[in-house]
């Protein structure tokens, strides 16, 4: 009888309330796993537009590089005619 009693002490008194405090850890923890493999990804993600936006500049740098100035475009619409 005495170690029933022992035993359902130290299931109300100690292991219910610590299992209950590993859970909560463990869903914390699988809260920051999710949000550290969502930050990776948008950090892929940047890399890959970064690169994309240096590419689009380069583009566009060159286009406007072939603009003729505003006195010329003038010009040489003139002369097409």
């Amino acid at each position: 009888m005495g170690a029933a009693v022992l035993l359902a002490a130290f299931s109300l008194l100690l292991y219910r309330p610590l299992h209950g405090k590993i859970q909560q850890l463990r869903a914390e923890k699988n809260q920051v796993v999710a949000a550290e493999r969502e930050a990776v990804s948008k950090q892929e993600k940047l890399g890959d537009l970064k690169k994309q936006l240096e590419a689009v500049k380069s583009e566009v740098g060159n286009f406007e590089n072939r603009i003729p100035s505003q006195g010329q475009l003038g010009q040489l619409l003139h002369d097409k005619r």
